[in-house]
């Protein structure tokens, strides 16, 4: 029963330090603040994790994971290629909500073997998932087929870095999940055939597109 509940009880820890890291940054966000929001104390929270970098590491696991899942799950139930990179951006834009850019440069700035754990999985998985969505999608006839899906998917993930640019972007005029909007429709429709369009269209007419 005590190891249940102190799984629980860590789930729930990191779980909340990824919201919250998600909407304050990681810098400004103090294990205090943290302990306050889940009504824990810190010696309840130091007993899971060693320390904040700790705490980050576990928290960066932690959504790695959720990723391999949440693509093993929309690859099994989408219909289609292109149904699928619909869900692939609903869910993008769901995760998004509410994002601070300051997470990104905080991690690459003060946790840096955190940040290459989340760089390669963007830029091995991630792009992976892309470049086989893309070629399934070709061959289907609802993406184009003159063009190169490992540029396309390479271009898809470096994007990131451009869109949390607060010199190109200041969070305070450019709401980032509005960013990702903009991008990510633009993405669609560039890669779109004619019954690409026409089958967003019907996606779109079924209410599963939140661009």
């Amino acid at each position: 029963m005590r190891s249940t509940v102190n799984l629980q009880q860590r789930a729930l820890l990191l779980g909340q330090a990824q919201k919250m890291f998600v909407t304050h940054g990681i810098k400004n966000l103090t294990m205090d603040m943290i302990a306050k929001s889940l009504k824990m104390s810190k010696k309840t929270i130091y007993v899971m994790v060693r320390d904040k970098s700790h705490l980050v590491k576990e928290v960066i696991e932690r959504y790695i994971q959720e990723e391999l899942r949440m693509f093993s799950e929309i690859r099994s139930n989408a219909e289609n290629p292109l149904h699928e990179l619909v869900l692939i951006v609903n869910r993008a834009l769901e995760q998004t909500e509410g994002f601070n850019p300051d997470t990104l440069f905080d991690m690459q700035r003060y946790y840096p073997e955190c940040y290459q754990m989340f760089a390669h999985h963007r830029n091995t998985f991630l792009y992976q998932q892309l470049v086989e969505n893309m070629q399934a999608g070709s061959a289907q006839g609802f993406f184009r087929s003159d063009f190169n899906p490992d540029v396309i998917a390479k271009i898809y993930t470096g994007q990131l870095q451009i869109l949390v640019d607060q010199s190109l972007f200041p969070s305070a005029k450019y709401p980032f999940v509005e960013i990702l909007k903009e991008y990510l429709d633009y993405h669609l429709r560039a890669i779109l055939t004619l019954n690409g369009h026409e089958e967003l269209t019907r996606q779109k007419e079924m209410n599963r597109v939140k661009i």
